[in-house]
C-alpha cells in the first residue's frame, strides 16, 4: 500500500466516556479494537514515563509508535511517516526510559514476572507466597533479585516502576 494513503489513528491514553461523564475510557483499550480493523496507532499522550511507553508499543496494547505532547510537531510528523510504512517510532527522547524498563522486564525469569503480575493484584507478601506455592522467605529473594535488575530499593518503587506494564 501506498504510505500517503494510509490511515493512522493518534490515540490519547484517557478519554471520557461520554461528554457527560467523570468516567474513563483507556486508549489501551482503543488500540487494540483499531488494530483489528487494519488502523495503526501512535499514542499521543502527555505521559513520558518508560513503562507506559512500553506497555503502549508492547504486544498487549499494540501502538506502532509513542509521541510526547510536549514534542515539536516535526517529532509528530515523523511519527507518521515512520509508522504509515509500518515502522515503529519512538520519541527519541523517550527511547532511553523505554528500553530501560523493556529490557529489565525481558530479563526477568518467568516466576519473577508472575510476581509482578501479582504485585499488581494488590496482594499481600503473604498472598503472593501462598499463590507462587514458595515460602516469604523465597518470596524475599526474589523481591532481591528483582530490585537489582532493575534498580529500585522497594516494593513502592517496584509498583512504579513497572506502573503501566
Amino acid at each position: 500500500p501506498n504510505p500517503e494513503d494510509t490511515v493512522i489513528a493518534l490515540v490519547d491514553l484517557s478519554f471520557k466516556k461520554s461528554h457527560n461523564s467523570h468516567e474513563l475510557f483507556s486508549g489501551y483499550d482503543i488500540i487494540p479494537l483499531l488494530k483489528e480493523h487494519g488502523i495503526n496507532s501512535i499514542v499521543y499522550s502527555s505521559h513520558e514515563a518508560g513503562s507506559i511507553v512500553a506497555h503502549a508499543v508492547g504486544n498487549q496494547v499494540g501502538a506502532l509508535g509513542y509521541v510526547s505532547k510536549n514534542a515539536d510537531t516535526s517529532v509528530l510528523k515523523q511519527a507518521l511517516d515512520e509508522v504509515a510504512t509500518g515502522k515503529l517510532f519512538v520519541q527519541q527522547d523517550l527511547v532511553d526510559s523505554y528500553v530501560k524498563v523493556n529490557n529489565a522486564m525481558e530479563s526477568l525469569t518467568r516466576r519473577e514476572k508472575e510476581l509482578i503480575a501479582h504485585l499488581y493484584a494488590k496482594l499481600s507478601n503473604e498472598q503472593i507466597a501462598q499463590v507462587m506455592g514458595i515460602s516469604e522467605r523465597s518470596l524475599a529473594n526474589y523481591f532481591s533479585r528483582i530490585y537489582s535488575k532493575t534498580g529500585v530499593e522497594n516494593r513502592s518503587q517496584l509498583e512504579e516502576y513497572f506502573k503501566y506494564y
